[in-house]
């Protein structure tokens, strides 16, 4: 393969050219952060097509088809002796701190682990080796695009109304080229670590992420929960459940997350940039949990919808989330002829690897 040039392009401001010859096959890939949600997942989906070696830190992680090996992903030994052994062909950055509330409460961790680690690894990391970052919805932050303060003062009709209404207007969802205003700590970590990745004279893309939804992940002995799996424990415990919901977000199930990760990998983009992988959808993490729990014949009047201003005085919490951050991923979709399953769809397939007890590839 004859080595073509690229462009990265850092949110359509520094632009840089480089010559890249790109893998032709992607045979190992290095996950970093493996022990977490996104990571298992990965692994579990990846490691019938790929050799997959998965890193941990305090979580340990064991899965049948993965090498697992412990590293802090903070120390640049660490990641130099796991690169050096194991000499992925690609590398896939899942680690990071994903709680708005533990990025609050320590910033410094949140910046270095989300974002300054970039640094680190491409110090230790040959240019011939692309990477995938995965990113998040918080980066965008700012509410400009539509006000539902409104809206959602009435009844949750009036939500789904509202959400169905910006169905039919693609234009209130946030694309890649979107500019971004992050509201915390997160937003803003995981938007400098977007930077950083797409300005290094490598192969990179950003993979942006919605709410992601499904079945428990993770090793047997460390398992790791989706925040809807969650919300449902405690349901069936009995326990009463509060749920924003004004705020409009994209869903995704983990599931649609594997399958279209696994068509990137066989067909890696010839630029840099950024992707977006969700189901197109507008929801509140009321109405999704509130639909999950209703199919599983449960009882849903433990679980109550509040506003977001309601949530973050009840909690004490010093921070903004957006209102309105829901995602379009056309670019994606187009490229792969993929598309992610509505929640109706996504449920059905959750709830059926819920009775059956499986946690398999995703197929």
């Amino acid at each position: 393969m004859k080595p073509v040039s690229h462009k990265i392009v850092d949110q359509g401001q520094n632009v840089d050219e480089f010559i890249y010859e790109a893998p032709s096959k992607v045979k190992r890939v290095l996950i970093i952060g493996a022990s977490g949600y996104l990571g298992s997942a990965l692994c579990l989906g990846l490691r019938d097509q790929h050799d997959v070696v998965g890193t941990y830190h305090r979580n340990p992680m064991r899965l049948e088809g993965i090498i697992s090996v412990e590293a802090d992903a903070l120390d640049a030994t660490d990641l130099l002796n796991v690169i050096s052994k194991h000499n992925p062909d690609l590398v896939i950055y899942c680690a990071g701190i994903t709680k708005i509330a533990a990025c609050e409460k320590n910033p410094d961790m949140a910046d270095a682990i989300n974002a300054k680690l970039m640094g680190i690894i491409f110090k230790v990391l040959p240019k011939p080796t692309p990477l995938i970052y995965i990113s998040c919805d918080h980066v965008f932050g700012n509410p400009h695009k539509i006000d539902f303060n409104k809206a959602y003062s009435e009844t949750d009709e009036k939500a789904d109304s509202m959400a169905k209404e910006m169905d039919l207007n693609h234009q209130f969802f946030f694309r890649e080229a979107d500019a971004c205003a992050p509201l915390n700590t997160l937003g803003e970590s995981k938007l400098k670590g977007e930077k950083a990745v797409l300005g290094q004279p490598h192969l990179t893309w950003v993979i942006r992420l919605p709410l992601v939804y499904g079945e428990s992940l993770g090793s047997p002995l460390a398992p790791v929960k989706s925040w809807l799996r969650i919300v449902q424990e405690k349901i069936e415990k009995e326990e009463p459940v509060k749920l924003v919901n004004n705020q409009l977000r994209s869903s995704l199930y983990v599931g649609d997350f594997v399958r279209g990760m696994k068509l990137f990998l066989n067909k890696l983009p010839k630029s840099s940039g950024i992707f977006h992988i969700t189901a197109n959808d507008a929801l509140s993490p009321y109405s999704i949990a509130l639909t999950h729990i209703k199919k599983l014949n449960l009882n849903s009047s433990l679980l109550e919808g509040i506003t977001l201003d309601d949530h973050l005085a009840a909690f004490e919490l010093d921070y903004e989330e957006s209102k309105n951050c829901p995602m379009r991923s056309d670019k994606f979709n187009n490229l792969y002829k993929f598309s992610s399953q509505s929640l109706a769809d996504g449920l059905k397939e959750f709830h059926q690897r819920l009775a059956e007890g499986y946690c398999g590839d995703w197929l």
